[in-house]
């Protein structure tokens, strides 16, 4: 292939353009995509995002919830606090609802969030003229070394963890995050948690582990439903936290801030049981799978795994390297995520196939082989 093919590969994503100013670019635009390309939409296996591709199957949504203004269903609040397991909880549009109010509820002081994982946070941030600090995010370690020294000599007021982070994948214990939490609260400061990937191994969840006990008051927790549910669509998310704050929170998001056809499904799969306890087990074999057949790849190419788990594996490389298999395999109707990562090196994320699904199992590896030998 030319050297040159990868050289505006930001643009070929957003409909030729250069990002538009103040937007960031996201996985799974297959509109985009499929205009630059050529491919029809329903012809692309898109592995640029996170979500499970193995969706919740609702029953139909009687037609009396299409015409009714959304008020919020008592079922709903029932069926989420019984899977979250915590009577302080918020529905929202979106997590992404709630990362853009956040500088306008928190309290005064900077906020740190990782260098590499999901940047709206940063981005609504600097938005509202708020001051960010950046903490290091591809080694757990050097990550926990760094923020408790940070928070030790006082730097710190307000902390986000992404837990696990997306995409290098680190992961902190509930153990150390509620340290962190008692530290903060010293200085006035919260710690905010982003739990988006945590349903598929939801003992490692703040809100299980603090049982029917409260979390901390300067504790706040945010739940994504469509990645494990495979239901993005829906744009429903949720916040746990104090009472106080998630009231703040709630009257800046105004009326009806959740569509009624979404209540409707949430409330389905958070009742269906067998439905979450079979999923775990059913992701592990997409992992297991994804990763086995993308192994020759990231071997050829000098790729470092940095993480596989239920919803995503990562591995990170040169930039060069990088754009170039994004490339070829956009020219295959595979769409998978490109995240910088510093000056020289650039993070690969894919999402994985359903270890039942043949057709796209063999459009992957046919893939990875073709790449191999070119």
């Amino acid at each position: 292939m030319a050297a040159g093919i990868c050289n505006t590969l930001g643009a070929v994503l957003n409909n030729r353009q250069p990002p538009a100013k103040k937007t960031l670019l996201h996985g799974g635009d297959l509109y985009s995509a499929s205009e630059m390309y050529g491919i029809a939409v329903e012809d692309w296996l898109d592995l640029s995002t996170g979500i499970n591709p193995r969706s919740y199957s609702f029953r139909p949504i009687p037609q009396q919830y299409f015409e009714r203004l959304p008020y919020l269903d008592p079922a709903l609040n029932r069926a989420a606090e019984n899977y979250y397991q915590t009577a302080e909880i918020l529905a929202l549009a979106g997590s992404q609802a709630l990362i853009e109010k956040l500088p306008l509820c928190l309290p005064p002081g900077n906020l740190w969030v990782p260098e590499i994982g999901y940047q709206e946070y940063a981005h609504q941030w600097r938005k509202q003229g708020r001051v960010l600090e950046i903490y290091p995010s591809l080694d757990a370690r050097q990550a926990s070394d760094f923020i408790s020294r940070e928070i030790e000599q006082g730097n710190i007021n307000h902390l986000l963890i992404i837990n696990p982070n997306n995409p290098t994948g680190i992961f902190f214990s509930v153990q150390q995050l509620k340290h962190w939490a008692k530290r903060l609260q010293a200085n006035q400061g919260m710690l905010i948690v982003d739990e988006a990937f945590i349903d598929a191994s939801p003992q490692h969840s703040l809100l299980t582990s603090a049982g029917n006990a409260a979390i901390e008051e300067n504790v706040l927790v945010l739940r994504s439903f469509g990645k494990f549910f495979g239901l993005a669509g829906l744009r429903l998310g949720f916040a746990a936290g104090s009472e106080i704050f998630l009231t703040a929170l709630n009257a800046k998001l105004g009326p009806w801030a959740v569509n009624g056809i979404a209540q409707q499904v949430a409330i389905q799969a958070f009742n269906d049981k067998p439905w979450q306890q079979q999923m775990p087990g059913l992701l592990a074999a997409d992992q297991a799978l994804t990763e086995k057949i993308l192994q020759p790849l990231f071997t050829h190419v000098g790729a470092v795994l940095l993480t596989s788990q239920a919803l995503f594996t990562a591995c990170l490389l040169h930039s060069s390297k990088a754009e170039h298999i994004t490339q070829a395999f956009a020219l295959r109707g595979i769409l998978i995520r490109l995240i910088p990562a510093g000056k020289t090196k650039h993070i690969l994320r894919f999402g994985h196939v359903r270890s039942d699904d043949h057709r796209n199992i063999a459009k992957l590896t046919q893939a990875v082989e073709n790449y191999i030998k070119s």
